[in-house]
């Protein structure tokens, strides 16, 4: 996964990792269970007291990023 981002630290949702930057998920392809939906309800499920704002949906990917403190 790192070398989508280079430079930045990649965590697999599927772990307990520290809350990330960015949130980006696959909804064409998969790798969240269903019922999890969107990434805005997936960054709740993995954070809830983060929030987190879409960036962008394009061709079935889906960005979120956490909201600036």
């Amino acid at each position: 996964m790192s070398y989508l981002v280079d430079g930045h630290d990649v965590y697999w949702i599927g772990n307990s990792n520290p809350p990330a930057g960015c949130i980006l998920i696959d909804r064409v392809a998969g790798g969240t269970p269903n019922d999890w939906g969107g990434v805005l309800d997936v960054s709740h499920h993995l954070h809830p007291d983060i929030p987190y704002t879409l960036i962008r949906q394009i061709n079935g990917y889906e960005l979120a990023c956490r909201d600036a403190t």
